[in-house]
């Protein structure tokens, strides 16, 4: 049928002879593609079969024609592969040469990858050509050969795409490769199924899958799911591995304990009633979060023992208190002590209206004044035990309280800052001020404007700090005799008087006797004045950088100055310094002086030579070298100084013995300058050695003195010295240097080693290769400095053990590691716990690419993901991994790759993580409703993320508030006014309501009082959808039928805020409930009455529910309806 009805075969339609009778009509025919069904191809000349040209014609048609073509023409690459393009089974009718030919099935299956199921078995052995295909599609992996499908490589490049190449084609022996299914399993959660039992029964094996992903419990074995010890350290990859545990587990009590010292949040999806009411289940909770007590049992917040209990591990514990608890005394105090403002917030106001208590209460926490009762503020014993424990306690003191004398003085004793908190009437008063400014200078800037202004209280200021002038009034600013004694306690305190003082000589002066600085704030007009300057360089040479420039050219005063300090020719004129008389004189006060000269006077022979008169020291500095050859001026200033050798010409010393001699005889040490020719000279060489000594023990008296002198002892001592330990234990605690002269011997030593290492622990380079590999030596040396690691032996470095101990000290140790160890995983992640600067210095690419790594980088670093900043590319765009990151931080996503930020299932998996991931997705995808719609669905709170259009959209905002009213904060107000749209959203979530509540303090209110056998309307289910804005929406009564329903119903605020029950919900279900006990009543009466024949009396004595009015509940039965 087949064979008749395809249109390819155009070749029997062309050799009936009756349609086509030549080629070129073939052409034609095939070209226009006119086809008759069922013509018998028989007649078809056999060239035609063999014609190149027709049958790519045809098999461009349908490639199944090829089985048509001519043996040569099957053998044909170009006609072939034309084939394969449009059907790749037209291959089973391809040339089997061609099967084997890899050009060619390489071109095929990049047509379809399909063909390779036709390769021979050579070429299914080709990783490249069968990747080729996978890449394609996975499918292919089925016709790779056995030896591929073993290659671990090859398999795990091959699944990357989809797991189900795991499922389908892996064999067994790599199902029972644990490393490679852990390195599937980053590729895809799902691959774990496929291993073998075995491996997803093996704990280890399953704690380090699921430290990739901790999803992969879902496929770990049942029985591991029962082990409560699995459980719970799986629980250290995640919390919400519980979602997989047994429900006996999860009742099971020492088990949820041990769950909820993990994680408190297992409380609110896992814990029963009973555990929520267990106290030592909710305090170890509270040890961890305190709002943890949203989800205790009613019973456990009214109990006393618990709740203080929970107090003392968190103050605001004292939230969740019953009424009566907060009233508590010992409980409220037990929150004090831990928060005033959680003392404040919630601790009753018949508390903080208890006199006794409250003076308790401020010995623990002052700050608690805040927060109690005006009554309490005005108490004067409260206060004073407040003050006492803090002066800041009087700014919450009732005002009458603050203007006492008597509790300001006290605060004051603490902090003159108090009168900050103190009246007018306080701060004005003369004699209390002036008793304030002799404890405090400060307590000025607190006074009224007319004390600042006496000049008693503003000079008692004054003698405490001359600074409190700054408060004085701007008439004493003026007074010189203020302003004097201001400055006499303080300098700085010319920059507060007024300027007209600050032109005064006496005052000036007298502020620069503490501080010359103190010219910057004096008048200009006084820098002119020579009387003025000269007084004022006599007390600092510095005073000069203010004086005017035409008394910096006046040579006596410059003079005097240079008296002061030869550097005072820093601000001299260029002139001062060509004037030759000048420099003289200033040369005769302070040779230094010298150092200012202008070039010219210092090549000046004859002014040289006049100052060499006057200083000899002045040669080494400032001669020109006829000086320095001049002997006789030579040899007349080593005299004076030994040191003057270093500046006489190499020339002059080789042929002036005596002058060298001059010098070794003042002082040893001239002999490191004595000319080469003249270090052997026997009487120089004997001064030395005369210093030095003759025996081990002179030597050691000599290093003493200077260690450089045992370079000097005699040839015959010289090997005795350096063995020496004494000397050089002493040569070394002068200078580690010194053991560069130490014999090899002594480099063994390891207290002369320490010696030099207190020094500095360069030191360590002369140490021998024992001492460099000895650990103990190491360690210790590292005490000094730890570069001195920088030494250790090469199998020191590489030893990890050593290592460890070595970043004890500092964890930059690891800077002399070996490359192996600097590449260790376990050993980084050590450093890291000492300093976290350690990602950044050792974060190698190896380690960045490691996943384990990154993640246990992200728990140490816990600051905004930016551990995965250190991630390499390929983890940046790895789905498990980023996801295993947004765990620990979900801005680990800011350092994803783009590529999955725009990826919608990749999102989706983030956001279910934490709903905060949506704030990085893509645009287009926040953009698209059905990816919202998913996210929300995981958590409300996406709707954060949500456009404005989105917003109003009411399917998406109905969502959220499924799972939590809160949702509609986020909908749109057009939404929020659309009654219809309200009353679904009370449907999905009835809690929010406010009917319960009024405008002005949004506190529930209780509801109103009905009058005794008054007609009550029966409220409709719309109260529970009354909001503010739009009032009761009326929906249908309830009918009589839905009483057992609704009798069943439990408040929720009744449960969970047993405080809050005065709502109009939780009143109409007790009337509700109380009605259909009722009910149930009269029913059994009447069956008791219809036994006993008197039906009617039932209706008489008790009424009828059938005559009432539809809608209405009746208040006729009296004291039992008022129970209710």
């Amino acid at each position: 049928c087949l064979s008749t009805s395809r249109i390819v075969l155009s070749l029997r339609a062309m050799g009936s002879g009756a349609s086509c009778t030549s080629k070129d009509e073939a052409l034609t025919h095939l070209s226009n593609f006119s086809v008759t069904i069922g013509q018998d191809y028989t007649d078809a000349p056999k060239s035609w079969k063999g014609d190149a040209e027709i049958v790519e014609g045809v098999v461009k048609q349908d490639g199944l024609a090829l089985s048509y073509a001519s043996k040569e023409l099957k053998n044909d690459r170009a006609i072939v592969l034309q084939a394969v393009e449009q059907d790749w089974e037209a291959l089973k009718h391809a040339s089997p040469a061609l099967m084997e030919d890899r050009d060619f099935m390489e071109e095929a299956v990049k047509l379809d990858w399909h063909a390779i199921s036709f390769a021979s078995d050579a070429l299914r052995n080709d990783s490249e050509l069968m990747m080729q295909a996978i890449r394609q599609d996975w499918r292919a992996l089925e016709y790779a050969s056995k030896d591929l499908k073993r290659d671990q490589m090859f398999m795990l490049e091959a699944v990357k795409d989809d797991w189900r190449a795991v499922r389908d084609f892996a064999p067994k022996q790599l199902l029972e490769d644990q490393e490679f299914i852990l390195e599937v399993v980053k590729l895809h959660l799902q691959a774990f199924s496929c291993a073998t039992q075995k491996l997803r029964m093996s704990r280890g094996f399953v704690v380090k899958v699921m430290q990739q992903r901790w999803r992969a419990i879902d496929h770990a074995a049942d029985m591991l799911k029962m082990d409560q010890t699995f459980m719970l350290d799986a629980m250290k990859q995640c919390w919400r591995v519980l979602d997989y545990a047994p429900s006996n587990m999860i009742s099971d009590r020492v088990f949820i304990l041990e769950a909820v010292k993990r994680d408190w949040r297992v409380l609110s999806c896992y814990a029963s009633t009973a555990f929520r009411n267990d106290a030592e289940i909710m305090l170890e909770a509270v040890k961890q979060n305190v709002h943890s007590l949203e989800c205790a049992a009613n019973t456990l917040t009214k109990d006393p023992e618990f709740i203080l209990s929970a107090v003392e591990v968190n103050g605001y514990a004292l939230m969740y208190a019953s009424e009566d608890l907060k009233n508590d005394p010992e409980v409220a105090m037990e929150a004090v002590k831990q928060d005033s403002y959680a003392f404040g917030e919630f601790a009753s106001d018949e508390l903080k209206s208890d006199q006794e208590f409250m003076v308790d209460v401020m010995k623990e926490n002052w700050r608690a004044l805040e927060y109690a009762h005006d009554d309490i503020k005005h108490d004067r014993e409260v206060v004073t035990e407040a003050i006492n424990q803090c002066w800041r306690a009087l700014k919450y003191a009732a005002p009458a309280l603050q203007a006492d004398q008597d509790i300001v003085s006290e605060a004051m004793q603490q902090d003159w800052r108090a009168l900050e908190f103190a009246p007018k009437s306080i701060t004005g008063d003369r004699d209390f001020m002036l008793e304030a400014v002799k404890a405090s200078k400060s307590a000025l800037r607190y006074a009224s404007d007319a004390l600042k202004n006496d000049t008693e209280v503003v000079l008692e200021a004054l003698k405490q700090d001359g600074h409190a002038l700054i408060y004085a009034s701007a008439a004493l600013k003026k007074d010189r005799n203020i302003v004097l004694e201001a400055v006499k306690q303080s300098s700085q305190a010319l920059k507060y008087a007024d300027e007209g003082v600050r032109a005064d000589r006496e005052v000036v002066l007298e502020a620069m006797s503490q501080d010359w600085r103190v010219l910057e704030d004096a008048a200009p007009k006084l820098f002119k004045n020579l009387a003025f300057m000269t007084e004022a360089v006599k007390k600092s040479w510095h005073a000069l950088e203010y004086a005017s420039s035409s008394l910096r050219k006046n040579h006596g005063f410059m003079l005097e100055a240079v008296k002061q300090d030869y550097r005072a020719l820093n601000h001299a004129p260029l002139s001062l310094k060509k004037d030759r008389d000048f420099m003289l004189d200033a040369v005769k006060v302070n040779w230094h002086c010298l150092d200012y000269a202008v070039v010219a006077l210092k090549k000046d022979q004859e002014f040289m030579q006049e100052v060499v008169t006057f200083d000899r020291r002045a040669l080494g500095h400032y001669s020109t070298k006829p000086l320095r050859n001049d002997r006789d001026v030579m040899l007349e200033t080593i005299k004076m100084d030994w040191h003057a050798l270093r500046l006489a010409p190499e020339a002059v010393k080789r042929r002036d013995r005596d002058m060298v001699l001059e010098a070794v005889k003042q002082d040893w040490h001239a002999y490191d300058l004595v000319p080469p020719n003249l270090k052997r000279d026997p009487e120089i060489v004997a001064l030395v050695q005369d210093h030095v000594g003759s025996n081990p023990g002179q030597v050691l008296e000599a290093v003493k003195q200077d260690w450089h002198s045992m370079t000097h002892a005699k040839a015959t001592l010289s090997d005795a010295v350096k063995s020496d330990r004494d000397i050089m234990l002493e040569a070394v605690k002068q200078d580690w240097h010194a053991l560069e002269k130490a014999s090899d011997s002594l480099h063994k030593d390891r207290e002369i080693l320490l010696e030099g290492l207190k020094q500095d622990w360069h030191a360590l380079f002369y140490a021998s290769d024992v001492l460099k590999n000895s650990e103990d030596f190491m360690l210790g040396a590292m005490k000094y400095d730890w570069h001195a690691l920088q030494y250790a032996s090469e199998d020191l470095k590489g030893d990890p053990d050593f290592m460890r101990e070595a970043m004890k000290q500092h964890w930059r140790a690891l800077d002399y590691a070996s490359e192996e160890l600097k590449n260790d995983r376990d050993l980084v992640l050590e450093a890291m716990k000492l300093d976290l600067g350690a990602l950044d210095c050792y974060a190698s690419e190896a380690l960045r690419d490691d996943r384990v790594f990154i993640l246990e980088a992200m728990r140490m670093v816990q600051r905004d993901g930016y551990a995965f900043l250190y991630a390499s590319e390929a983890l940046k765009a790895d789905w498990e991994t980023v996801l295993a990151a947004i765990q620990q931080s979900w801005r680990a996503l800011d350092h994803a790759s783009e590529t999955l930020k725009q990826d919608r299932d990749f999102m989706v998996e983030a956001v279910r993580y934490n709903w905060r991931a949506l704030g990085y997705a893509a645009t287009n995808l926040r953009s698209n409703r059905s990816f919202m719609m998913e996210a929300i669905r995981y958590d409300w709170r996406a709707l954060e993320f949500a456009s404005e259009d989105q917003r109003s959209d009411k399917d998406m905002v109905l969502v959220g508030v499924k799972q939590d009213w809160h949702a509609l904060d986020y909908a749109s107000e057009a939404l929020k006014k659309d009654a219809d749209f309200m009353l679904l959203a009370v449907k999905e979530n009835w809690i929010y309501m406010h009917a319960g509540e009024t405008k002005e303090d949004k506190e529930w209110t209780p509801p109103i009082r009905r009058k005794k056998n008054r007609k009550v309307r029966k409220p409709s289910f719309s109260y529970f959808a009354a909001f503010s804005t739009q009032g009761p929406k009326v929906l249908e009564p309830v009918k009589h039928r839905d009483l057992e329903a609704l009798a069943a119903c439990k408040s929720e605020s009744e449960e969970h805020w047993p405080n809050a029950t005065a709502c109009w919900c939780c009143q109409w279900l007790r009337k509700v409930r109380g009605t259909y006990e009722l009910e149930v009543k009269k029913k059994k009466r009447r069956k008791r009455r219809k036994k006993n024949g008197d039906e009617n009396s039932d209706g008489e004595e008790y009424g009828d529910d059938d005559d009432e009015e539809d809608g209405d509940f009746s208040e006729s039965e009296g004291e039992e309806d008022d129970d209710y």
